[in-house]
């Protein structure tokens, strides 16, 4: 199911919030009505992490995760690594890159096996990507667009792209993410759907600009609901 929320007044829920299937990522700023809306619809077991990586308040612009892993920005403070470490499961591995890009939640769209990258990033990046998230990674662009994480958006069942892309770069991807793809806008025709969205194989969650009509392709999409 898809619900609408916002983050400090804004739609871009996506440049705060990280989801997978196992855990969610939050700011320590999350407002408390943000966060009830999250809980209300992950339920109270599902382990909502805080986190202030960089000392800003965009974790899902900053950071890049899955159900296996986590791959913070460079240099965060021992202090900020520490803190999220110690609120995962031990299964979950969490290491930091030594990228000249700080904004690895838009230059990164990945599930629990296959990881877009931009082709920006450097061969060192990719391969501890490989190694923290356990994914195969394909550098790439989605359409004309380098940042991949924020025009592309994925769960392990389904994916959304941007709808300014061919029917022969679509089937591209879809043949390597091997799911479907289909295009859709969010927050009243924005393409820039990973900081519109965030799911997971069973939940979503959308700006609160978004329109019914995209509402419903999202959540049909995603989850096979109207």
């Amino acid at each position: 199911m898809t619900i609408k929320i916002q983050v400090d007044s804004s739609s871009e829920i996506g440049t705060y919030i990280k989801l997978t299937n196992t855990f969610c990522i939050v700011p320590v700023t999350l407002s408390k009505k943000a966060f009830i809306a999250l809980r209300s619809e992950l339920g109270k077991n599902f382990p909502v992490l805080l986190s202030n990586v960089l000392s800003s308040k965009y974790q899902g612009r900053l950071i890049a995760c899955n159900s296996k892993g986590i791959l913070l920005p460079p240099q965060p403070t021992p202090e900020e690594f520490a803190s999220l470490k110690n609120s995962v499961p031990d299964s979950i591995v969490v290491k930091y890159s030594e990228e000249n890009l700080n904004t690895l939640g838009n230059c990164i769209c990945v599930n629990d096996f296959t990881a877009l990258i931009s082709p920006d990033l450097s061969k060192k990046t990719e391969e501890l990507l490989s190694d923290t998230l356990g994914v195969e990674v394909f550098k790439t662009y989605v359409g004309q667009f380098s940042l991949v994480g924020s025009y592309c958006v994925l769960n392990n069942q389904k994916g959304l792209v941007h709808p300014n892309i061919s029917c022969e770069e679509q089937d591209f991807l879809t043949e390597l993410l091997q799911i479907p793809l289909r295009t859709a806008t969010v927050n009243r025709g924005s393409e820039t759907l990973g900081s519109g969205i965030i799911t997971n194989d069973w939940h979503s969650f959308c700006g609160q600009k978004t329109t019914q009509p995209e509402l419903q392709i999202i959540d049909t999409w995603l989850h096979g609901k109207v």
